[in-house]
């Protein structure tokens, strides 16, 4: 199979990988086709999951498709991400991790929906998202594995 960890997702698999990161166990949409499939499981963004939970070998999986169901993984969550999305999350924030006021109000919800920014006020107290009452932006525990994963 070709290696395909470095390419951009494509508008299908970005839709399904989103999705799956706003499920509460990160499952794939059971209408992904297999070919979206097998593409993500090749480029490491999902694994299959046997019934007991189990991660199951990419080549398993792939023989699999319709009886398996799919997970994603950090580097999914990385590939779902535009190219502001992630300069949010990399560069334009402080060390505390704070987003910069340079990051739309759009880009910061759209990371908070995805769990990977929260908003907290200045003692450090997490709100609902937006910016008014002195909420702020900060990238979240998952955001910061979402970034550790894609630099290994």
């Amino acid at each position: 199979m070709p290696d395909m960890s470095a390419r951009r997702s494509t508008p299908k698999e970005a839709k399904a990988l989103k999705l799956a990161s706003l499920h509460e166990q990160g499952h794939l949409p059971g209408d992904t086709g297999p070919r979206h499939i097998e593409a993500m499981l090749v480029a490491g963004w999902i694994y299959g999951q046997d019934a007991d939970g189990f991660r199951l070998d990419c080549e398993v999986a792939l023989t699999a498709i319709d009886t398996t169901l799919f997970r994603i993984l950090p580097a999914g969550r990385r590939a779902a991400l535009s190219c502001a999305q992630w300069r949010a999350l990399t560069q334009d924030l402080d060390a505390g991790g704070r987003l910069s006021a340079s990051v739309t109000t759009q880009t910061s919800r759209s990371l908070a929906v995805l769990g990977l920014v929260e908003y907290r006020n200045d003692e450090g107290e997490t709100g609902p998202s937006g910016s008014h009452g002195g909420l702020y932006p900060y990238r979240s525990a998952l955001g910061y594995q979402v970034v550790e994963a894609a630099a290994s």
